[in-house]
């Protein structure tokens, strides 16, 4: 491609899709061909990418599903949907990701839900949106899924205000197969009997009271009265606040599965550590807490670990701390300029109040670098550094190919000018949050298949989610000098670290290759120890979570 085609597509771009996360993928691909010109010159880009920068910041909340909606969604054991205006799937919960194969980004009329009637998914939401605000309320309606025909009932409530009109809408697909238990919860609940019980479950499932009468060998008029009946012991006057009161019950069953999944972190503690002037550094310990302590630094990717990790952390006798840095999630900012010594000075106060006098750093991807200078300015109190799917100071990288397309984005934003740098690094976190971990990391992990397997494993999902939640809890802004450290020459660190470092690096990672690792290695032979994984990638800790778990140990 020319250097006028290339920069004609991306100035189109920054102009029209750089505020649209759904539109990140092109975003990212034009910019890439731009910048692989080698004539290319991006100072004609700067108003462009100004403007495209203030449109990212203005617009950085719209279509970001707030974490207590994404939570609420999990807890329901059905498919559920928050549906923006024009039919754009903002978020799904994991029962939906799981049946369906929804994304964020998808079309609603493109999931295998047809409405019965004919009527279109996105017709039917049209109808409830353009309702004055107070007409709104739960709406019922009935849908079958696709392949088997299965027949389902559709909840939609569409919030808004008498000032404002609703942007979205969340949807419930309310399966039939009822968890055996809640019959019985309905009947202690509203004192039904067997045969109200049985009416009601009928009910709930869509049945209208023509079927309910032939199912049950029973008159029209019979059924209606046991329903009134039904109404009556519940307290309400209309079959959509039945409706309510028994999903009700049936979300308070949920609630208490999902407390006992809580369970599946037995070996896992957060605790908030107290600095200086009060301020608060939020810790999460994992493993056998009373084993060898290993300090984890988060990135954007990883913050805490799934179930299966915490347990091989507890039989290999470590105490994982993942402890966030300043400004990220629950930890305050600091007023120390120099922020790579308050993290070092965090470190050591979480190593005196654990009563441990030395202990092994481990960092993971973008926060590799900070390691390195750590390495030098508390090297007292570290033992060794194990760096997981590295990064290395940006002249290794020279002509190497980096084939995670967000990655390569960045790191030529940073080349080109802080502020190109900035656009990519909103647009992307806005993307990721909007889009969801799946999607986003099947987009930057795809050269690599087995990469993508692990990285959209539903608990990994889980902590992904976590992990960029804590990286943007305070802002966006906290992460761009966290993400341009990552993209810069810190050289100067690796010559002045004084602690041990091992590299347990996949030979197939998308994000960092392993020629320039293999070439950062060879520079610093009385330093680093490269174990390099020929089948591993960049989820190299996840596939070779045992050799792993050796290394820290050892």
């Amino acid at each position: 491609m020319s250097v006028r085609k290339s920069d004609e597509k991306l100035r189109d771009v920054l102009r029209h899709g750089a505020t649209d996360p759904f539109a990140f993928e092109a975003f990212v691909d034009a910019w890439n061909s731009f910048f692989e010109v080698p004539s290319a010159s991006s100072g004609e880009l700067e108003n462009e990418a100004g403007v495209a920068l203030e449109q990212i910041e203005e617009s950085l909340n719209t279509d970001i599903v707030a974490p207590q909606i994404r939570r609420m969604l999990n807890a329901f054991s059905n498919p559920a949907f928050v549906v923006r205006r024009d039919g754009i799937v903002l978020a799904q919960n994991l029962t939906a990701m799981g049946r369906l194969k929804v994304d964020p980004g998808d079309r609603i009329d493109a999931l295998p839900i047809g409405l019965i009637g004919g009527a279109t998914f996105g017709d039917y939401l049209g109808e409830l949106f353009s309702r004055n605000e107070k007409d709104r309320d739960v709406e019922f309606c009935r849908a079958v899924v696709a392949p088997d025909d299965k027949a389902v009932t559709i909840a939609t409530f569409v919030p808004g205000s008498a000032n404002a009109a609703p942007k979205s809408a969340i949807v419930f697909a309310i399966d039939p197969s009822w968890p055996a238990g809640l019959v019985v919860l309905l009947k202690e609940a509203f004192g039904l009997t067997d045969a109200e019980a049985a009416v009601l479950q009928a009910f709930m499932q869509g049945d209208d009271l023509v079927t309910i009468a032939k199912a049950r060998d029973r008159s029209w008029a019979t059924i209606k009265t046991q329903l009134h009946t039904i109404m009556t012991k519940v307290g309400v006057t209309t079959q959509a606040d039945l409706m309510r009161n028994a999903l009700a019950l049936s979300q308070f069953q949920t609630d208490i599965g999902d407390m006992a999944s809580l369970a599946r972190h037995p070996h896992r503690k957060r605790v908030n550590l107290l600095r200086d002037a009060g301020r608060s550094v939020e810790v999460v310990l994992a493993g056998d807490l009373r084993g060898k302590l290993v300090v984890f630094l988060p990135d954007a990717t990883l913050f805490t670990f799934t179930a299966e990790a915490e347990e091989q952390f507890r039989t290999a006798g470590l105490c994982v701390a993942s402890i966030a840095r300043p400004g990220y999630g629950g930890s305050d900012p600091t007023s120390n300029p120099d922020y790579v010594a308050a993290m070092g000075e965090d470190i050591m106060a979480l190593l005196d109040q654990l009563g441990t006098k030395r202990a092994v750093l481990m960092a993971h991807s973008t926060s590799t670098g900070y390691a390195y200078r750590l390495g030098g300015l508390i090297a007292e109190r570290l033992e060794k550094m194990v760096l997981l799917s590295t990064l290395v100071p940006v002249p290794y990288y020279g002509s190497a190919g980096i084939n995670s397309p967000w990655a390569g984005a960045l790191l030529r934003g940073a080349q080109a000018s802080p502020r190109l740098f900035k656009v990519m690094v909103s647009a992307g976190l806005k993307t990721w949050k909007v889009i969801g971990s799946r999607r986003f990391a099947t987009m930057q992990l795809r050269a690599n298949p087995e990469d993508v397997t692990l990285a959209t494993n539903p608990q990994y999902l889980e902590e992904q989610d976590a992990a960029v939640a804590s990286i943007s809890a305070q802002g966006i802004e906290h992460a761009i000098p966290d993400l341009m450290i990552a993209t810069r020459d810190w050289a100067d660190w690796a010559r002045a670290c004084k602690t041990p470092v091992t590299l347990f690096h996949g030979a197939k990672n998308p994000v960092a290759p392993i020629d320039p690792v293999r070439a950062f290695a060879a520079d610093y032979p009385d330093l680093i120890d490269l174990v390099e994984v020929s089948e591993g990638g960049f989820m190299v800790a996840v596939s070779h979570a045992q050799q792993l778990m050796d290394i820290l140990a050892s």
